[in-house]
């Protein structure tokens, strides 16, 4: 067996299957954590508090209005197209050089060669850097929007209402006429 092909395949599938399972780990994240912390009461009265301090943190933090929204997203927007823009212009001036290479060796002009591969490693580590700015302005943008919205705090209330609804259920009281037992 040629292990190249195989480990190919592992790469790709590894791929392909990357994007899908995370969608499908941020659905259930939340399910399994609640249905985890409901498995001993312990672990449930620990969540509820780590809800709550969420939720507390979630409260006093400001609500930004539509309006607000829109221009913070316009200007995530605007650094996308800055970092796209930046690299466009440092692959033109990349490319200029190219030019002015002919213009030197025409005047004879000594300086040292620049090769068409490394110009491309050049513009490939751009690129690099530009999606990486681009990534850190959208996931800013992203835990900005789950920090500064009404509807997180109502889906910490909802969950917090459900976890203290499986406490109650998991907390029975005593049977009437029946004294607790003790554990000395």
């Amino acid at each position: 067996m040629n292990w190249n092909i195989a480990f190919l395949v592992i790469g790709v599938l590894a791929l392909l299957l990357a994007i899908p399972l995370t969608g499908v780990a941020n659905l259930l994240m939340t399910r399994v954590e609640i249905w985890w912390s409901t498995t001993s009461e312990s672990r449930l009265r620990k969540r509820i508090v780590k809800v709550e301090k969420k939720l507390q943190e979630v409260k006093r933090e400001w609500k930004f209005t539509p309006a607000e929204w829109r221009i913070y997203s316009t200007a995530v927007l605007a650094c996308g197209f800055l970092a796209l823009f930046s690299y466009g212009a440092f692959a033109a001036f990349l490319l200029s050089l190219l030019r002015w290479q002919d213009l030197l060796v025409r005047f004879s002009v000594p300086h040292e060669k620049i090769t068409v591969s490394q110009i491309v490693d050049i513009l490939l580590s751009m690129l690099g850097v530009s999606a990486v700015l681009y990534t850190y302005c959208l996931i800013s943008y992203l835990v900005a929007r789950k920090a500064h919205r009404e509807e997180e705090a109502t889906a910490l209330e909802k969950e917090r209402e459900k976890l203290a609804g499986a406490l109650i259920k998991k907390v029975k009281p005593p049977e009437p006429g029946r004294r607790p037992t003790s554990c000395y």
